[in-house]
């Protein structure tokens, strides 16, 4: 860095300076690298840069921007500690998340390890945030920081329990150095981050430690002679892949040689290796010293590194002619094993490079050496394969084994120690082959490694010979057979070239020993089967055999020497000594070569360098050859990063400290020239040369200014014009588009890469560059989709050019342009989308980095005119390409255009808003914005920091004040679909999460106020001044333009609710300025008349709460409360304000009291029922009771509103608002009381018992199946849903459809055939509203049928009976009516009889029907009280019901029923209970009273006069009633002799809202009378009238069938009332009230004594009829009893028809209590 204008820093005491934001991602000369959070320590400054290091690395050094850090005056222990502490859990969670071994697959695993990384990234944002804003929070905000940050650290695994946080106090838990920059690394690529390493050990590769624990060999394994096992990496095509190691001579030295150990390095886990295979072999020696491999054992490489142990079962080998090659061919074929032989156990430890020991042999991978690597310096050789067939006397084709010994020899013949061995400090100068194939299958490859000496003038003397020994079958010992020879130096000086040699194999002569000078001297070795002269290669010692060779492969793993000749020609060259046409050849071998490398040029990089500058300094003339070689070497670093990128920072480094060649400068600067002029050739221009040329365009523009500099040294006049020609020979390249596509694409993306632009800015001024690419994107199509031209942009704003005053202009106006020019033309109502490709990621991308770097600029008045005409020109494009709605999932992680968007908005200023507004179809464009700005719940656009949104959002206001101002009508010119979207997008903000300040902490609180203010009061009053400038009539359009929804309406509604006191009444009084608009505008279409009607905006409130209620969410009631107060604030200001309107006011006044009583009412009931539909669903029958109440009650609320509604004119009395919602409650009922209507439509018939079963043995309720209730609740659902030939909403449709497919009910056809047009499908699609009612009829008469319940149903047949009569005329369906309700008829005349005579009705269901009958006719009723009911029962509180049950229901039954419904309650059954005011309503302190009552005959008038039947009167006794009664009995004087003559009558009524049974088993009581209190004689009348009435249906049921009552029930009910012993029969009676005193005395109870007499004698002539047919009908032991009733009945009959006579009333007469309490009742 030159120094020159830079001032320096002073160091300040408790200052330091922190990096705020990412700077030199890419790398750039001279620039420091930063991330946020970096502490530096800055030096040197100017205006706009600063010069330091890093507090962690000095020694680095370099410049960056002074925005780019911020200077914190105070000492911050927390965000350090935080850095510590984050360093702490990285290494603490090693093992259940950094290292994330693949073995530890568990769920629960997984889940520890990515709630760690979440974790993780909370707190590193938390320390980055208080990083960054340190030097602008208060105290009170960075103690709620510190706060933060101590509790996300208090929550990983281990930090507490270990007590290393202390409050917001973190203390020193570090152990080593890491810095916060590998961390934030580590966390920044998400998809990597689980599998990284941050380990406490050393920084270094990682080792696999491999320890021989056991072994267990085969019982004979000792009878083989010498033992050894040796291990090597196998490839199953190359072969082995490493050279060997082995377990020497176990069977001898088994203790000392098997602590041996070997190690893997974890470079063996890369893709290039996972098929590797790790092979134990088990070698045995014979006596003849013959190696053959007795087993194998194989497993794959990649499964050892994920176990801590290797077990290894050897494979036996039975062919010991195979080879080792062969033997593990045929072991991966074989699955099965000889379990029998050798098991190995190896111990598998992984550790770093600093655990491992000297003596540790290390398995080597066979790679390329790089620039990393120092002192390299090997030589690899793999024995292949060999062939030996022989011939003479030494071989006659017999079958041997061959084994092969390597040596190291000089010329002399003396052999070297060369060779590595197991023993990483021992060198051998033999290397023996592992074992001795067949001479026919000579296939080894075997790996050793050669380590040459570093001086290189002595291996240059050495050569290989192969030693081959034939191994005899007579167990002989072997003998030497031949050998091969390879000399390590080539023609041309250079060490052996990679590649496979073929040799010739030499026989030897019996008795002869090989000396080197012999067969040196022929210099003939590779094989060459048609060699002319093969004798000239004999000697006196060996002869050559062309049918034997030997195949070896060789590989230079070397730093110090190279083994292509062009390299060493070139490194060689002596350019003073060689001449020009020599040097022209060398250069023209290695700029052309194919074959060559480019790993080698990389590895010997600086010293072809050096030898290049060399050259150009001694021969001028080779200035283009020097400067192709020199692009030849080094454009492997730029055309393939991923294997050479890591040489760029050794080239930097020798740009900067080595190189020392002024001459370059001059000579490249011609050179490149030269090659650009003969780019105008098509064959020029499609050389690759050229297209590399420039794509190093970087680092030969870097050797320039270096080389520009070193004769700037020399000579401080020295021109750089001919740079600056250069750059502009290169732009007028890019200009006219010469060459090909790809090369004018390298050379475009070269010269505008951000460092190749900040080379060319040191010698040249940046705004040529500007001017270049000003002219390049002014000549290319605007609508190309080449990515380079953002790339140029956005590098050269990121460039040092831009620091140049003079640049900014002229590269904004570049940028502001492009991206303008490539959004897509959108229609006039702003809809456009871009192509697939990367254009719209690059477009936004630039997009961003032109604004981040505009805002940069210093001169207030230059930002303020770019950010200015970015907004004006971008904002409306991207409000164009941004969707209004975010149904798409893919797009809601795009949401960079919506934070570009947002960040324009904030950007608006009064000079921009009116710009914009001038924009063609501003209106549109306005329109758009305003639907894009409603998704603020829909779609996060917004930034994620809570304090950026803030921001966002105080300008969003600030936009919403100016259009206010402005006027939204006048701006959309009355256009009411854009006036409701503006108000839509404000109400959405006000919405807005981050804007609920009552969710803050008190000090959060007070900061958002004290800096923004409560943005919900300001939207809201901006809302108000809006509306204010409305006539009546717009706001009465605006509701007429959408009525259905009413979304403004919906709109003030939500905000209101979301916001505070201050706002809310603010956004009432809007709602309530919109319904007066509605009465009182002039409406047009009434010849402007005023309106008078609020049914817009009152079907709008009664839906909303519907919707509520459909949604499970009902408003608080603090809000209704208000709602209720501003109402009336507002109506009481109507009357203090008078106005032309006076006329209307109390019209209008009514009609909005009358609408908030409604929706009071409405908000009530449907709170109460959402709060228990909740409680319901977590446990279905504690809360059954109320469940249903509830349901019911608000379906009563809603038809109660309804009639009122429509009588005043709030509501059209064809609105279908409330009737839907009654539909789906009654739906919901009659689905709680059919179990059926719950079972899947593919549930068979058969199985519906068995699933009832099933559900009732899981714990489902009884009260899933009710069909007496279901049958109401269908007749009250079949009364809502119309006579209509109109479709029907689908959803009730396909509810109703299910039931009729599982009750398999048949709209059409007849009851034989079942044929139907009911599929399996249900009703079908598009089903009427008709067709829906038929069905519900049908079913609701089926469901009555279930319950034996006859009388049900007649009302609603008869019913359809007059509609198929006299209105659709649809006698088909009329005489199938008929017939169905003869039937029912029949049914209720004798049950029993009908039940009988139907053949077809199975007995189960037989005995089910005449179960249900019974609770029909005999049900049982009790009055259930509630007292101190909690909240969520209110509805509840101090409410009486009168509940029916089934026949024989017991108290204790009902108790236990009551305690499933409320378990928490009291339960008590006295008659009256006293409730003490101090008592609180809680589910604890809830009382529910029980007691029994009766039945009141309401419809007896109908029967009196007349000759009913006893069937037809026992349904009438119980049913059909809605008045019950409670009696108690009491002596006021104690009559021990007559109690009858004493006994009084406490009676109370209770009268219900309907009739029992209903749609409900219970019905709230209504009326509840006074005590009535009735005389004896009137409790002696109605118990004689009851028992008459029993006995008479007794009589006329054994007329019709004598089986139909046990006789013996019939024997005790004639003993009970002839010889009666409990209330003295007859005479008692006669004795108490038929007495001369007794008449006289009582002269008001004529009445009754003559109705007592007449029952007397109705009683007498029934017990006459019944006991004929109990003489023909009694048992044998029944005839004593008979024998005695009938001598005292004729007693009994003789005296009261002597004394009362024979005749009496035989038309029914209604009982006298049963009349005297109904008068008194209606009274």
């Amino acid at each position: 860095v030159t120094m020159a204008g830079w001032t320096d820093i002073p160091e300040e005491e408790g200052v330091s300076w922190i990096a705020v934001c990412s700077f030199g991602e890419k790398e750039a000369e001279n620039h420091l690298k930063l991330l946020p959070g970096d502490a530096v320590i800055p030096s040197h400054q100017t205006e706009d840069w600063m010069y330091g290091s890093k507090r962690r690395k000095p020694e680095v050094k370099g410049i960056f921007p002074k925005t780019f850090v911020s200077k914190v005056c105070c000492q911050d222990t927390t965000a350090e500690k935080t850095r510590n502490t984050i360093e702490f859990i990285c290494q603490t969670n090693k093992s259940s998340w950094l290292e994330a071994k693949e073995y530890d697959t568990s769920d629960e695993s997984v889940r520890n390890r990515e709630q760690v990384v979440t974790m993780l990234e909370e707190l590193l944002d938390l320390r980055r945030a208080r990083i960054r804003c340190l030097p602008k929070l208060s105290d009170i905000q960075l103690q709620e920081n510190c706060i933060d940050i101590a509790d996300h650290i208090n929550n990983f695994p281990g930090i507490r329990r270990d007590n290393i946080i202390v409050d917001d106090n973190i203390d020193a838990v570090t152990t080593r150095e890491n810095t916060y920059t590998e961390l934030y690394r580590l966390h920044k690529n998400k998809t990597s981050n689980k599998t990284k390493r941050l380990s406490k050990e050393p920084v270094g590769s990682t080792y696999f430690v491999f320890s021989l624990s056991k072994v267990q060999p085969p019982k004979d394994a000792m009878e083989y002679g010498k033992i050894d096992y040796t291990v090597g990496l196998y490839h199953p095509v190359t072969g082995f892949a490493t050279d060997f190691f082995s377990y020497e001579d176990m069977n001898n030295k088994g203790k000392q040689n098997g602590k041996k150990k070997f190690v893997i390095p974890e470079e063996f886990k890369e893709n290039d290796t996972k098929d590797l295979y790790l092979v134990l072999m088990v070698i045995f020696t014979d006596g003849s010293l013959t190696k053959k491999c007795k087993g194998i054992g194989l497993t794959k490489l990649e499964n050892v590194f994920m176990n801590s142990e290797l077990k290894l079962n050897i494979n036996s080998n039975k062919d010991s002619t195979l080879s080792v090659i062969e033997q593990i061919q045929r072991l991966q074929k074989e699955k099965d094993q000889d379990k029998n032989y050798f098991k190995f156990t190896f111990q598998i430890k992984e550790v770093k490079g600093s655990f491992l020991k000297p003596e540790d042999f290390i398995f080597q991978k066979v790679s390329s050496p790089t620039l990393e690597d120092a002192g390299l310096n090997k030589l690899v050789i793999t024995l292949d394969t060999a062939k030996m067939l022989g011939s003479g006397k030494i071989f006659i084709g017999d079958s041997f084994s061959v084994s092969m010994a390597v040596e190291i020899m000089d010329n002399e013949g003396n052999t070297k120690e060369y060779i590595q061995t197991c023993d990483p400090h021992e060198k051998s100068a033999v290397y023996e082959t592992l074992t001795a194939p067949n001479n026919l299958k000579c296939d080894w490859k075997e790996i050793f490694h050669l380590d040459l000496l570093r001086d290189q003038s002595k291996w240059k003397n050495l050569h290989i010979r192969f030693n081959i020994y034939k191994h005899p079958t007579d167990k002989s010992h072997k003998k030497l057979y031949g050998f091969s020879y390879l000399p390590l130096k080539n023609e041309n000086d250079t060490i052996l070239r990679d590649d496979n040699y073929e040799l010739f194999v030499f026989q030897i002569h019996r008795g002869y020993e090989p000396v080197a000078e012999d067969y040196l001297k022929k210099g003939l070795f590779r094989y060459d089967r048609n060699i002319k002269n093969v004798k000239a290669l004999n000697d006196k010692g060996f002869s050559v055999n062309t049918s034997d060779l030997l195949v070896v492969k060789t590989r230079l793993i070397s730093t110090e020497m190279t083994d292509d000749p062009t390299i060493f020609s070139l490194l060689t060259v002596d350019p003073e000594r060689f001449g020009d046409a020599k040097i022209d050849q060398m250069f023209e071998r290695y700029i052309q070569s194919s074959d060559i490398d480019p790993c080698k040029r990389i590895l010997f990089l600086t010293r072809i360098l050096d030898r290049l500058w060399t050259i150009l300094k001694a021969a001028p003339n080779q200035e283009n050859h020097v400067f192709e070689a020199f692009v030849e070497t080094i454009h492997p670093i730029i055309t393939n990063k991923k294997d050479f990128g890591y040489a760029a920072e050794t080239l930097e480094r020798y740009i900067e400290s080595v190189f020392n060649c002024p001459e370059v400068f001059e000579k490249f600067i011609g050179s490149f020239q030269n090659m650009i002029r003969q780019l105008d050739s098509a064959e020029a221009a499609s050389g690759k040369g050229n297209t590399y040329t420039m794509m190093s365009m970087k680092f030969i523009f870097k050797f320039l200014v270096k080389s520009y500099n070193l004769n700037k040294e020399i000579d401080d006049s020295f021109d750089p014009e001919p740079f600056s020609q250069l750059v502009q020979t290169l732009g007028e390249f890019l200009i006219k588009r010469g060459g090909n596509k790809i090369l004018h694409s390298q050379t475009f993306k070269a010269l505008f890469d951000v460092e190749t632009m900040n080379i060319i800015s040191e010698i040249v001024p940046g705004i040529i560059l500007v001017n270049i690419l000003k002219d390049i994107l002014e000549s290319e199509d605007a609508n190309s989709k080449d990515c380079n031209r953002f790339n140029a942009v956005r590098d050269i704003l990121n460039s040092k050019i831009f620091l140049d005053e003079a640049s900014q202009e002229p590269i904004c106006n570049v940028g502001i342009k492009l991206v303008s020019d490539q959004f897509p033309k959108g229609s006039r109502d702003y809809h456009a989308t871009f192509t697939r490709g990367p254009q719209k990621e690059c477009t936004l991308e630039l997009i961003k980095n032109l604004y981040e770097v505009c805002k940069k600029i210093k001169n207030v008045e230059v930002r303020e005119k770019f950010v200015g005409m970015m907004t004006v020109e971008i904002l409306p494009r991207l409000i164009t390409i941004i969707p209004t709605k975010c149904s798409d999932t893919i797009y809601r992680n795009e949401v960079l255009e919506e934070v570009l968007l947002t960040t324009f908005i904030c950007e608006i200023t009064d000079e921009t808003f009116e710009n914009l507004l001038s924009k063609e179809n501003a209106e549109t464009m306005l329109n758009k914005l305003f639907m894009i700005l409603q998704r603020t719940s829909d779609c996060p656009y917004l930034p994620n920091s809570s304090e950026l949104r803030m921001f966002t959002y105080k300008h969003l206001a600030e936009f919403f004040r100016k259009i206010s101002e402005k006027g939204i009508l006048h701006l959309t010119n009355e256009k009411m679909t854009i006036v409701e979207n503006f108000f839509l997008a404000v109400t959405s903000i006000i919405g807005a999460n981050e804007l609920k300040l009552e969710t803050f902490t008190k000090e959060k609180y007070d900061s958002v106020v004290e800096q923004y203010g409560d943005l919900r009061v300001i939207l809201a009053q901006t809302l108000e001044d809006c509306i204010g400038k409305f006539e009546k009539e717009q706001l009465f359009e605006l509701l007429n333009f959408d009525s259905v929804e009413t979304k403004i309406m919906e709109a003030f509604f939500n905000a209101s609710l979301e916001v505070n006191d201050t706002a809310r009444v603010i956004m009432i009084n809007l709602l309530f300025t919109l319904i007066y608009s509605e009465f009182f505008a002039q409406d047009k279409w009434k010849k402007y008349q005023v309106n008078k009607s609020i049914m817009i905006s009152y079907s709008w409130f009664l839906e909303r709460v519907l919707k509520a209620f459909r949604n499970s969410f009902v408003v608080d009631f603090s809000y209704k409360g208000m709602f209720k107060t501003c109402m009336k604030q507002k109506l009481d200001s109507l009357q203090e304000n008078k106005t032309n309107d006076d006329q209307h006011v109390e019209q209008f006044q009514n009609k909005i009291m009358m609408m908030v009583s409604h929706i009071d009412k409405l908000v009530t009931a449907t709170f109460d029922a959402v709060r228990v539909d909740d409680k319901f669903k977590e446990d279905e029958e504690q809360v059954y009771f109320a469940h249903i109440t509830a349901r019911y009650n608000l379906y009563n609320v809603l038809q109660e509103i309804e009639k009122e509604a429509v009588k005043e004119h709030l509501m059209q009395h064809d609105d279908e608002v409330i009737r839907d919602l009654c539909i789906e409650l009654l739906i919901d009922l009659y689905e709680l009381y059919d179990w059926k209507s719950l079972v899947p439509n593919s549930l068979p018939s058969s199985d519906l018992d068995n699933f009832k079963t099933d559900q009732e043995q899981a714990g489902g309720q009884s009260h899933y199946v009710d069909n007496v209730s279901a049958g109401f609740t269908l007749q009250k659902l079949g009364d809502l849903i119309p006579w209509s030939s109109e479709e029907a909403s689908r959803g009730t449709a396909m509810r109703i459809s299910n039931w009729i497919t599982t009750h398999r009910i048949y709209l059409e056809g007849d009851d034989v055939s079942k044929r139907a047009t009911v599929s399996h499908t249900g009703l079908g699609n598009h089903v009427t509203w008709s067709a829906l009612k038929d069905a519900v009829q049908k079913l609701s008469i089926k469901k009555f049928r279930d319950a034996s319940g006859f009388e049900c149903s007649i009302e609603m047949m008869e019913t359809s009976i007059d509609r198929y009569k006299s209105e659709i005329f649809d006698y088909k369906e009329l005489s199938k009516a008929y017939k169905n309700l003869s039937e029912i008829y029949e049914y209720r005349y004798n049950f029993n009889q009908k039940l009988n005579e139907d053949q077809t009705v199975p007995e189960s269901v037989r005995k089910q029907m005449e179960s249900s009958r019974r609770n029909i006719l005999d049900p049982e009723y009790y009055r259930i009280s509630f007292y101190n009911a909690p909240l969520w029962l209110r509805f509840l509180s101090n409410k009486t019901f009168i509940y029916r049950g089934d026949a024989m229901l017991k108290m204790s039954d009902l108790q236990e029923k009551v305690r499933k419904w409320f378990p928490k309650a009291k339960i008590v059954t006295q008659e009256s209970i006293e409730i003490r005011n101090s008592e609180i309503g809680g589910l604890d302190n809830m009382i529910v009273q029980l007691s029994k009552v009766d039945a009141v005959l309401t419809r007896g008038k109908g029967f009196v006069g007349k000759k009913v039947p006893p069937q037809v009167l026992k349904y009438g006794l119980k049913n059909s009633t809605n008045v019950f009664i409670f009696k108690k009995m009491f002596e006021k004087v104690r009559n021990k002799e007559n109690p009858s003559a004493s006994t009084f009558g406490k009676n109370w009524l209770y009268e219900t809202e309907f009739e029992l049974p209903g749609m409900l088993k219970w019905s709230i009581v209504t009326t509840e009378s006074k005590m009535i209190e009735s005389t004896p004689i009137l409790n002696t009348l109605t118990m004689l009238q009851e028992k008459n009435l029993e006995l008479e249906m007794d009589l006329r049921k054994l007329e019709n069938d004598a089986k139909s009552i046990p006789m013996q029930k019939v024997g005790q009910n004639l003993y009970g009332v002839v010889l009666a012993s409990v209330g003295g029969g007859i005479p008692k009676i006669e004795e108490a009230f038929l007495t001369p005193e007794y008449e006289d005395e009582h002269k008001d109870e004529a009445e009754y004594i003559v109705e007592l007499k007449q029952e007397i004698i109705k009683q007498t002539t029934i017990v006459e009829g019944l006991l004929p047919i109990h003489e023909k009908e009694k048992d044998v032991s029944m005839i004593p009893m008979h024998e005695a009733i009938v001598e005292k009945f004729e007693e009994t009959k003789s005296h009261v028809h002597e004394k009362y006579g024979t005749k009496y009333q035989e038309t029914f007469q209604e009982p006298t209590l049963n009349r005297l309490l109904l008068e008194e009742l209606n009274h």
